[in-house]
C-alpha cells in the first residue's frame, strides 16, 4: 500500500478472534452513561466528557458523541433504520430476563421484544435510549456464557 511501511517483515496479518472495545456513537453521552451505570457498570476512571468506558469481563464498552465517533473515521453520522447488529447479555435464571428488561425501561430504554419462553431458553429484547439493541437471554446450555 502507499504511505504504508510495515516494518516488520514477520507481521501477521490475521485478527486474533475478540473484540477489545465495542464503541457506540450516542446522541447524549450523560444519558447514554447514566443509563449503563444505572444497569450496574462502572465508567473507568479515564471516563470524560468526550468519551466514557465502561470495563467489561472480556472487553469495554466505550460512548461517544455519535458524530465524534463517525469522525473519527471520516464517515458520516447519519443513519437510520436496524443497524444489522445487536448485542446480547446471557443471565443465569429466567427471571433475570424479566428483571433486566424492567430496569432497562425504568432506565430510559425500551423492550423491543417481550421475553419469549421456547425449549430451554427465555429471550428478551431491549434498547438503550440511543435504540442500540440487546438480546437478554437465559440459555442454560450455553453455561459458558454466564459463567
Amino acid at each position: 500500500m502507499d504511505g504504508f511501511d510495515v516494518g516488520v517483515q514477520n507481521m501477521t496479518t490475521t485478527m486474533k478472534p475478540r473484540i477489545a472495545v465495542l464503541n457506540l456513537g450516542v446522541a447524549d453521552l450523560a444519558r447514554s452513561r447514566a443509563f449503563y451505570e444505572g444497569m450496574g457498570w462502572v465508567a473507568r476512571p479515564e471516563s470524560s466528557e468526550r468519551a466514557v468506558f465502561f470495563e467489561l469481563e472480556w472487553s469495554w464498552l466505550a460512548l461517544f458523541p455519535r458524530d465524534r465517533l463517525a469522525a473519527l473515521s471520516k464517515s458520516s453520522a447519519e443513519g437510520s433504520g436496524y443497524p444489522g447488529f445487536c448485542f446480547s447479555h446471557n443471565v443465569k435464571t429466567p427471571d433475570e430476563v424479566n428483571a433486566i428488561l424492567q430496569r432497562a425501561k425504568e432506565l430510559g430504554g425500551s423492550v423491543v421484544l417481550e421475553p419469549e419462553d421456547g425449549p430451554g431458553h427465555r429471550i428478551g429484547y431491549m434498547a438503550d435510549p440511543d435504540g442500540f439493541q440487546w438480546e437478554v437471554a437465559w440459555t442454560p446450555k450455553w453455561h459458558e456464557l454466564t459463567d
